[in-house]
């Protein structure tokens, strides 16, 4: 069993090119590309995003991403705590589950009562845990035809 604790989320909507730089996080992060296309570049090894696909960075490892185009997404880190797994890293298709309204969910919630989650930072988000699970494949009955590497 564990659980995750959301770090930040935030929505994006790029009007034109843009450039995020290198940097990095002490948590995971799950970037959801909603529209738009471009390059995310996670330690070294470039991937080319375009809507309905999402990458993923492990902690402290190094990204950038580039957008070509009009680019609309969401930025979700967190933690996982009991961590004796890794979660992999990289780009992934969204094809059969609809993981962008999960992440819009979560997303509307915290923005929603985004005084209540700063009062209380730590707490975990239980649907959050439950789309790890489901997603990125921590379960032993996860669907990895649905979310597949490109």
């Amino acid at each position: 069993m564990f659980d995750c604790e959301i770090k930040f989320a935030m929505e994006k909507k790029y009007k034109r090119n843009y450039i995020v730089n290198k940097h990095q996080h002490p948590c995971y992060e799950i970037v959801f590309y909603i529209d738009g296309e471009g390059e995310s570049i996670i330690n070294n090894t470039t991937y080319k995003f375009k809507p309905n696909t999402f990458t993923i960075c492990r902690p402290n490892t190094f990204h950038k991403e580039v957008g070509y185009s009009k680019v609309e997404l969401i930025y979700i880190g967190f933690d996982v705590l009991n961590d004796n797994f890794k979660i992999q890293e990289g780009i992934f298709n969204n094809d059969n589950y609809d993981i962008l309204n999960e992440l819009s969910e979560i997303y509307n919630e915290l923005e929603n009562h985004k005084e209540y989650y700063e009062k209380n930072q730590g707490m975990t988000f239980t649907s959050f845990d439950d789309f790890v699970c489901r997603y990125l494949g921590l379960d032993t009955g996860a669907d990895w035809q649905s979310v597949t590497r490109q």
